[in-house]
């Protein structure tokens, strides 16, 4: 299964669906909308906690260096699906696969289709917050979350440009 590289990705809450969605653009230039059910949600969570806390190199100050993080992200344009057929699927397995200087995570579907990121511990404070303000749209437990994102007053920016 051939992975491919997220350019930018737009989470949101798809009432229809009731799941959480990104609407990806590949640097392939290509697009993709995948789904998230609020169990994997969850586990995605919890996994991206444990990864944050293992290459944090400022123990016990999570609210600092959250704040920090969030607050230096850009508003950035909402990826906007523009293709009738794009592919669409629900993930079913994460990976998270620690590299040199950065956090890998590749989303999967578990038959073909797979997209990935590479981020460092800012990125992924980042999207641990886009996750809350979605889980927060979606009227979800919030409980999941460690209270130090919780202290967080950001805008709701829910785009992230990947590099």
């Amino acid at each position: 299964m051939q992975s491919h590289l997220l350019k930018t990705f737009t989470v949101s809450f798809d009432l229809d669906e009731d799941r959480i969605r990104l609407d990806c653009s590949l640097v392939i230039k290509n697009q993709a909308k995948i789904y998230f059910t609020n169990k994997l949600s969850k586990i995605f969570i919890n996994e991206l906690v444990n990864q944050i806390n293992k290459i944090t190199h400022v123990k016990n100050s999570h609210d600092i260096v959250h704040d920090f993080a969030v607050g230096s992200r850009d508003a950035q344009e909402p990826v906007v699906i523009t293709s009738e057929d794009t592919k669409k699927w629900l993930t079913k397995s994460i990976d998270f696969i620690r590299l040199e200087k950065v956090t890998r995570i590749i989303f999967k579907d578990n038959e073909t289709n797979a997209v990935h990121l590479e981020g460092d511990e800012t990125l992924l404070r980042n999207i641990l917050d886009i996750f809350y303000l979605t889980f927060r749209t979606a009227g979800w437990n919030t409980d999941i979350f460690p209270s130090w994102v919780d202290n967080v007053n950001t805008a709701n920016s829910k785009s992230i440009v990947v590099h």
